[in-house]
């Protein structure tokens, strides 16, 4: 290990200034460890002082500090590992895939849907090869699949035709609306439950909760409408035909003319919303989404994003 130079003969080109700046302004943090470790190098000290420092072995930051003497700071990035090459061979490979996209009664066990001890045993029959319970799962989600619970298509489903064939024509709506100066908005409800995110987390095994869990049943419900730059919510305590129709009136009132996205349930289509629209004479324009289909509404996107974001916050009121 006496290959690294210490002090000013490492790096001799690089400046202490120029280090402790890339530090600052990385936000990775093994390359800052990377980064504190060539510091305490040029400054003089030796593997040992600066393993106790920044808390790796000799060897891992004897590692770094060879390969940054060889090619200096450019090669600051880890190249990534191959890791070990898959113990089935890529026909091998598209074999178990094509039997994983059936149903495991069609290899011969009496199960459902597949799990990591049906797969390694199924590896073992077919192809002779001893797998692992986690093996068997980072191969499969290689593969493209992952562990979830069945979600059956509701029966009222748009069929994939029925859906393309809305995609088609919602583009071509949007053109003729915005020609004619209308606010495209995406229209839906949303209901956060008062109840913190913490009833998952980590505890002592074998241990009692100690951790005291202050869940309701009251939610917050959140009519809102997204538009190219611009997201308009209110707070309602139904998410009915009146508090969507409260939501339409306000953004009559911002923009003018709306058209508007949403789904096609009944406080969007009742006799209530019809003679609404009907007031408008033509200000406020309905678009409805296919049956079941809530995947081609962006507002979907954002209510998802805001419940990360208030994911740790109490809801109370």
């Amino acid at each position: 290990m006496r290959k690294v130079k210490r002090g000013d003969a490492f790096l001799p080109g690089v400046y202490v200034s120029e280090i402790e700046s890339m530090q600052a302004k990385n936000t990775n943090y093994k390359i800052k460890c990377i980064l504190q470790a060539v510091l305490l190098r040029k400054a003089g000290r030796t593997l040992r002082d600066i393993s106790k420092a920044i808390g790796f072995s000799k060897s891992t930051i004897y590692g770094w500090l060879e390969r940054l003497a060889v090619g200096g700071l450019k090669r600051i990035h880890d190249n990534k590992s191959p890791g070990r090459s898959c113990r089935l061979s890529v026909k091998q490979q598209n074999r178990l895939k094509r039997d994983l996209g059936k149903n495991p009664d069609k290899s011969g066990f009496l199960r459902g849907s597949w799990t990591a001890k049906i797969v390694v045993c199924h590896i073992k029959n077919k192809f002779k090869v001893a797998y692992g319970a986690s093996g068997a799962l980072r191969l499969t989600k290689k593969m493209g699949f992952s562990v979830r619970c069945a979600r059956p298509v509701p029966y009222n489903c748009a069929t994939p035709e029925k859906q393309d064939e809305y995609v088609c024509e919602t583009i071509k709506m949007l053109k003729k609306y915005d020609s004619e100066h209308y606010k495209v908005v995406c229209v839906d409800a949303a209901a956060f439950v008062d109840a913190p995110s913490s009833m998952r987390g980590i505890r002592v095994k074998g241990g009692k909760d100690t951790v005291t869990i202050n869940f309701s049943k009251k939610s917050i419900k959140i009519i809102g409408a997204l538009g190219p730059g611009t997201l308009d919510i209110q707070f309602h305590q139904k998410t009915d035909a009146d508090g969507v129709i409260a939501l339409l009136e306000y953004l009559r009132y911002r923009y003018g003319k709306v058209f508007v996205i949403l789904d096609d349930t009944a406080a969007h289509t009742g006799r209530q919303m019809d003679d609404y629209i009907k007031s408008t004479k033509g200000d406020v324009v309905l678009w409805f989404l296919p049956p079941r289909t809530p995947q081609h509404n962006p507002i979907e996107i954002q209510w998802r994003e805001i419940r990360r974001a208030v994911a740790d916050i109490f809801l109370n009121g």
